[in-house]
């Protein structure tokens, strides 16, 4: 987090979706920052920067920069 770009928190009910999707093992595919990726989401993190969701494929993702997010189907 920077004060250029400060983590503006997600929704309790979104929040909640990518925990589901992560205990249920779910493939998700999602817009983060104009880049589409998808795959498992293995954990969801908190640090002094923020929320993250940590993938499958080991990538970090800051949740308040996720523009899009849903289950594959």
């Amino acid at each position: 987090m920077t004060e250029e770009d400060p983590y503006r928190g997600i929704t309790c009910s979104a929040y909640d979706l990518l925990e589901l999707w992560s205990m249920r093992k779910s493939k998700v595919k999602a817009d983060w920052l104009g880049r589409n990726i998808s795959g498992l989401i293995e954990n969801l993190i908190t640090d002094s920067e923020g929320e993250w969701a940590i993938w499958s494929g080991g990538e970090k993702t800051r949740l308040d920069h996720l523009k899009r997010i849903e289950e594959a189907k």
